[in-house]
C-alpha cells in the first residue's frame, strides 16, 4: 500500500517537472527568436545605412567635381591668372572633409599630381591611402568608386571620384577623389 502514494509522488514530479522544461525551454526559444528579430533588423538597419553612405560618396565627389569654378578657375591657374585657386580649393577641401568627416580629399591632375590636397602628403603616400585609384580614374568620363586593402598599414580604403571638367561635353582636366578607412566610418 505504501507504493501507491510513491507512485503518485514520481507521477506528480514527472509531470510538473515535464511543465518546467518546457516553459524553460519555450522562453529560451522565444528569447532567441527575439534576439534573432533584432539582430536581423539591425543588420538591415546597417545595410540600409552602409547603401547610403556609399551613395553620399558618389554624390559628395560629382558635387564637388562639377561645382561651378572649379575647373574655370584650374584653366585659369594653369595659364598664371589665378595664383590663389589651389591654396582655396584646398581650403575648400579640407572644409568638406571635416563635415562629412572623409579620411582626406584631393584633386589630382591630369599627370596624376595631386594639385589640391586636405592633409598634404599622407593623401598621396600610396602605402596609406587610396591615390592610387587617381591613376586609374583622372581619364574617366564617369565618377568611379573603388575599395581595396592596403596590406601596408591593414587598412580597407573606399575612394569615390569625379571628373573635373569645364561642362560635360569639355575634356576632363583633373579627377577629384574621396577617400574613407571603412573601419573607420564602420
Amino acid at each position: 500500500a505504501l507504493w501507491r502514494p510513491l507512485v503518485l509522488v514520481v507521477a506528480v514530479a514527472i509531470i510538473v517537472g515535464g511543465w518546467a522544461t518546457y516553459v524553460i525551454s519555450d522562453y529560451r526559444t522565444q528569447q532567441h527568436d527575439r534576439a534573432r528579430e533584432i539582430l536581423t533588423r539591425a543588420a538591415f538597419d546597417d545595410a540600409v545605412e552602409m547603401g547610403r553612405w556609399l551613395d553620399e560618396g558618389f554624390t559628395d565627389a560629382s558635387v564637388m567635381a562639377t561645382q561651378s569654378g572649379v575647373a574655370e578657375r584650374y584653366v585659369r591657374w594653369q595659364k598664371g591668372e589665378d595664383p590663389t585657386f589651389p591654396k582655396m580649393l584646398a581650403d575648400r577641401l579640407t572644409a568638406e572633409r571635416d563635415i562629412r568627416e572623409y579620411d582626406c580629399i584631393s584633386m589630382f591632375t591630369k599627370d596624376e599630381w595631386p594639385f589640391a590636397t586636405t592633409t598634404g602628403e599622407r593623401c598621396s603616400d600610396r602605402a596609406f591611402k587610396c591615390s592610387d585609384f587617381a591613376s586609374r580614374v583622372v581619364d574617366s568620363e564617369e565618377p568611379m568608386f573603388e575599395d581595396h586593402f592596403h596590406n601596408a598599414v591593414g587598412a580597407w580604403c573606399v575612394a569615390w571620384s569625379g571628373p573635373v571638367r569645364l561642362d560635360s561635353s569639355a575634356p576632363v582636366v583633373g579627377v577629384i577623389v574621396y577617400t574613407v578607412q571603412v573601419r573607420d566610418s564602420a
